[in-house]
């Protein structure tokens, strides 16, 4: 029994300093692993293009207007002077401008999509209260 005991003992052991002997690895030496082929920015002219189904005519008409509407954006988020309610005007302003730059380039079926890509809240259907909120109020008996 002794020896069984100091053989499970010496087996223990001998794993354990060789569990030991292993060199750390250093985080330094381990590589990331590799990220997706992505671009690295987003063509927003060519992704709405494919979306709309635009035609070369209207892909060179919407493509300045596009890059308009970025550089405007841009130096608005640059500007640190803006507080948060008149930047976010400024960006419906923005926004409001491009469309209405867009919308005589579009066909209706077009703008249609363009509308529901823009303004994706008010095309959602309402949605039921949260659990736990109170329910709203029946609307009143008609009179007799």
């Amino acid at each position: 029994m002794k020896n069984l005991f100091a053989i499970a003992s010496s087996i223990l052991l001998a794993a354990a300093v060789s569990a030991q002997d292993k060199p750390a690895t250093d985080k330094a030496d381990t590589k990331p692993a590799p990220r997706p082929n992505r671009p690295t920015t987003i063509d927003r002219s060519a992704a709405l293009a494919n979306f709309l189904k635009l035609s070369d005519e209207q892909k060179t008409k919407i493509k300045p207007i596009l890059d308009e509407e970025v550089s405007q954006q841009q130096a608005l988020r640059q500007d640190k002077a803006l507080t948060p309610e008149s930047r976010m005007a400024k960006v419906k302003e923005i926004r409001e401008s491009t469309s209405a730059k867009v919308k005589p380039i579009l066909n209706d079926e077009q703008w249609q999509k363009w509308e529901k890509m823009r303004n994706p809240r008010v095309n959602r259907p309402a949605t039921p209260a949260a659990p736990g909120a109170p329910a709203p109020a029946p609307a009143p008996a008609p009179a007799k």
